[in-house]
């Protein structure tokens, strides 16, 4: 979260839920409530923390966010019909933003097999890592190696939607 504080820019790929910086809270509410991996009582406290990150994308220098979606994210009705109602109502305002780009990859694209985040800063140091996942519920830093396949993947994947 550090990178992501003082980075100018975002690039999210995200195959299983809406990136954190576009949750509504209701739905973040009930992804967390869903894994079992936050205490029920640090609930309240993780899903402020995340709708707080929101601050990111307003004001006078706001993070430039481009978010790729999979159609499966938008179809799947997490929390139940309301909270996606609001959560698809919101991902809508918050695709009118300038600054934020908001794509669903279509089923038609075929299978993505894993989750990237990658921040650039002004100082044009950058960061990319896999967000945590069921599997692994911690971030986990990529080696350059990989960081430098999960970037050309994710490049390679944004001429195809652009």
């Amino acid at each position: 979260m550090k990178l992501e504080a003082a980075a100018t820019a975002s690039l999210s790929l995200q195959p299983l839920l809406v990136p954190g910086l576009l949750q509504t809270e209701a739905y973040s509410r009930a992804i967390h409530t869903a894994d079992g991996f936050v205490p029920a009582e640090n609930i309240e406290g993780s899903v402020a923390a995340r709708v707080s990150r929101q601050r990111l994308l307003s004001g006078p220098d706001p993070l430039h966010l481009h978010a790729v979606i999979d159609e499966a994210v938008v179809r799947r009705l997490t929390g139940g019909p309301d909270v996606m109602r609001e959560q698809l109502e919101r991902l809508l305002e918050l695709g009118t933003y300038p600054n934020v780009t908001i794509q669903i990859l279509p089923f038609s694209a075929g299978v993505i097999t894993y989750a990237i985040i990658i921040e650039r800063a002004d100082d044009d140091g950058y960061g990319a890592w896999c967000p945590d996942l069921p599997t692994s519920r911690q971030d986990r830093r990529l080696t350059d190696g990989t960081r430098k396949i999960l970037c050309e993947k994710s490049q390679q994947l944004l001429q195809v939607l652009v």
